[in-house]
């Protein structure tokens, strides 16, 4: 069984899909599968995957006869395709540069046990906007030559100045916590937030593999990136709460609401601190009005780099 489950979703790709496929089996690392589920495509993109699985048989390819959109795709593509200890999500519209990428990203995973997410960089691509470095600041800051391990305490001392994403190309997590932490609720939120759902004591490696490219489509508006289809509202927050909450007693709101920041998230401070004040009350909140400063600061920092403004902070 594969080592790690490289997922991707399709859907009329034919623009992307060959360059994706062609430098994810350029990789060195070579315990992997790359599972592609087209979602009823219009276009020739189901007969070029299917050519990129009879040159490489890592490659696994599944056709929805109908479309199911995008959520119910991850779905599939989590619970009945992956077989890997291990996933990560690249759309048919991502692709990786550096062939050695999924090899520095597995390091931390391989080397030291317990490694239940590795979290990179990537670069962000939007139409007609300024090209945007995640992560990249914050391994540079934080002196990160091959990877740093970090327990969730330490994790919550550096988030959320720190933007980790929950499930996509720069992150691999392990497929358990994901399981665990299925977040799903609809078009407006299709990923897994598996940071809130860390324990105490587990940990994750900061990894420093840059050369994964996101190439944002174009036609994607202000509206898809702070509150469609990259963004969520409080209704979604509070289903992924309660779920963590459940998943893991004794966590406070707080502390969800800091690993919650970590995720690809547009939702607003004002948002978040309803949440927290409803589950806990103003008095915690203001005792602890240095992380909620903070808090804030980084849900600024997401809406500017949603709306590929160049005066970005991360």
């Amino acid at each position: 069984m594969p080592r790690l489950s490289v997922l991707v979703p399709v859907h009329n790709d034919r623009e992307y899909v060959d360059k994706c496929l062609e430098q994810l089996t350029r990789q060195k690392y070579r315990n992997v599968e790359f599972v592609v589920r087209d979602d009823a495509s219009t276009d020739d993109t189901p007969d070029k995957v299917r050519q990129w699985a009879q040159r490489d048989s890592r490659i696994r390819f599944e056709r929805n006869a109908t479309n199911i959109k995008r959520v119910a795709q991850y779905r599939k593509l989590l619970h009945e395709d992956s077989r890997g200890d291990y996933i990560m999500v690249h759309d048919g519209n991502d692709h990786v540069q550096d062939e050695d990428y999924l090899e520095r990203m597995m390091r931390p995973i391989d080397e030291a046990p317990g490694i239940r997410m590795a979290v990179g960089s990537m670069t962000l691509r939007i139409p007609g906007a300024p090209t945007i470095q995640i992560n990249q600041p914050v391994l540079r800051r934080m002196k990160v030559d091959t990877y740093k391990t970090l327990t969730r305490e330490e994790i919550l001392d550096i988030i959320p100045s720190t933007p980790i994403w929950s499930l996509h190309g720069c992150t691999i997590t392990e497929k358990k916590l994901l399981l665990e932490a299925e977040t799903f609720v609809d078009d407006r939120f299709p990923e897994a937030t598996a940071l809130p759902f860390l324990a105490p004591g587990d940990r994750i490696a900061l990894v420093n593999a840059k050369g994964l490219v996101w190439d944002m489509r174009p036609g994607v508006s202000d509206t898809d990136l702070l509150g469609g289809r990259c963004g969520f509202g409080l209704e979604v927050c509070r289903h992924i709460m309660g779920r963590a909450k459940k998943a893991r007693p004794g966590i406070t709101p707080l502390e969800l609401a800091t690993l919650f920041c970590g995720s690809w998230s547009t939702l607003t401070f004002r948002e978040l601190w309803t949440v927290c004040r409803d589950e806990i009350g103003l008095g915690p909140l203001l005792k602890n009005a240095r992380r909620m400063y903070r808090i804030r600061l980084y849900c600024m920092a997401r809406r500017r780099m949603a709306l590929g403004r160049p005066e970005v902070w991360m």
